[in-house]
């Protein structure tokens, strides 16, 4: 409950904001496009998570060579890349992100 409270408050704070699209499903360009908005509306924060299981070839049947991994891969590293440069943004852990935002909580409850 108290994940929801957080994940809440920053989104009204404008601080957080949560994409409901991915690389994976939607592609490169459609993923910059929904980030640069809630970015120019003041958005600072910004999580990018992988939903299609393991990138190690063979681990998924979408994955079953090495030009499939890349494939996948490609439009995660052009996203990261995207948000270093132009956001100016920073890599972290979920671990620091959560104590960032509720400081003196114990991450693993937040």
């Amino acid at each position: 409950m108290r994940r929801l409270r957080l994940t809440g408050i920053g989104d009204g704070l404008r601080l957080l904001a949560r994409r409901r699209r991915g690389t994976e499903n939607h592609g490169l360009p459609a993923s910059i496009r929904q980030a640069r908005a809630p970015f120019v509306r003041g958005t600072r924060l910004f999580t990018l998570t992988n939903h299609g299981g393991s990138p190690l070839r063979g681990r998924t049947q979408y994955l079953r060579t090495q030009t499939d991994r890349l494939g996948f891969l490609a439009p995660l590293a052009g996203y990261l890349r995207f948000s270093l440069v132009e956001f100016d943004g920073r890599a972290d852990s979920v671990t620091r992100v959560a104590s960032a935002v509720a400081p003196g909580h114990n991450a693993s409850s937040v």
